[in-house]
């Protein structure tokens, strides 16, 4: 049986966990080689690195994911580039 403290700790764990996904999705990014000092684009980038384009619809929702956590800004022509702090 959980006690009271436990339960309420399950919120604050979980919290924390959403926090790190963006870090964690960054990090899988950067070993996968799709920080570029330039823009990017998904497609390409996961044809240079023989990533299959079944997995586009991921990759697709974790730049949305980084867009909106301020990570990536949106250039011209759907260029997206990582900010300079990353």
């Amino acid at each position: 049986m959980l006690r009271s403290s436990q339960i309420n700790a399950i919120p604050a764990f979980q919290s924390e966990s959403e926090s790190l996904a963006p870090l964690l999705m960054l990090q899988i990014l950067h070993r996968l080689a799709f920080i570029q000092p330039q823009c990017w684009f998904i497609e390409s980038s996961m044809r240079m690195q023989g990533i299959d384009l079944r997995f586009l619809r991921l990759f697709t929702r974790w730049r949305h994911i980084l867009y909106e956590e301020g990570m990536l800004n949106l250039l011209q022509n759907n260029e997206w580039h990582f900010k300079p702090y990353f």
